[in-house]
């Protein structure tokens, strides 16, 4: 639990509420918000990577990593959606993301054990995307002109999530026959 890419991304994820408030509070902080999302969202590669060179790969890390991008994802998502950052649009991108994730965690926890969903290079893209969608939102509060650009990054990034979320409960339902017929 105590190498360096696990710290990384515990300091993500001890990151997503100080983001979340700062977004809802409607601080003039722009420029301190965007660069502390850029810090957590990177961090998100930096970890990974890290763990793979230094041969630092856990059971914990591989557990907590994609709990940290779920939470910065939806956290950050919400409060965007509370200060009024995303328009209708953009709100239901964020409801569509959230559903998506929502119900892949609930896939994987009934499938725990019996069925190995492993994270695709699409679902890893479909996150790349999500992470690059909200520093465009934020970066917009400080560069207006980039707004239809993260209008247009969300809704990639939604697309792609339902994608991958249609993938994963494709794959649930062929195991769940499959196991219907060898009854």
């Amino acid at each position: 639990m105590h190498n360096l890419p696990n710290m990384i991304t515990i300091s993500r994820i001890i990151c997503i509420p100080l983001l979340a408030i700062l977004i809802i509070s409607d601080s003039d902080l722009h420029i301190f918000i965007f660069t502390l999302y850029i810090l957590a969202a990177i961090s998100d590669f930096f970890d990974g990577y890290l763990a793979r060179k230094l041969n630092a790969t856990s059971e914990f890390g591989k557990m907590l990593d994609p709990i940290a991008d779920k939470l910065l994802v939806g956290i950050l998502l919400l409060a965007m959606a509370a200060s009024q950052y995303l328009d209708i649009f953009g709100l239901i991108c964020a409801i569509l993301i959230l559903f998506r994730e929502i119900f892949v965690s609930g896939l994987r926890e009934y499938f725990a054990g019996r069925l190995n969903l492993p994270v695709t290079f699409a679902a890893k893209l479909k996150t790349t995307t999500q992470l690059i969608a909200i520093g465009f939102y934020l970066a917009a509060n400080i560069w207006a002109i980039l707004t239809p650009f993260a209008l247009l990054l969300l809704i990639l990034a939604t697309l792609l999530t339902l994608y991958t979320g249609l993938i994963y409960f494709y794959e649930g339902v062929k195991f769940i026959k499959a196991a219907e017929e060898t009854k």
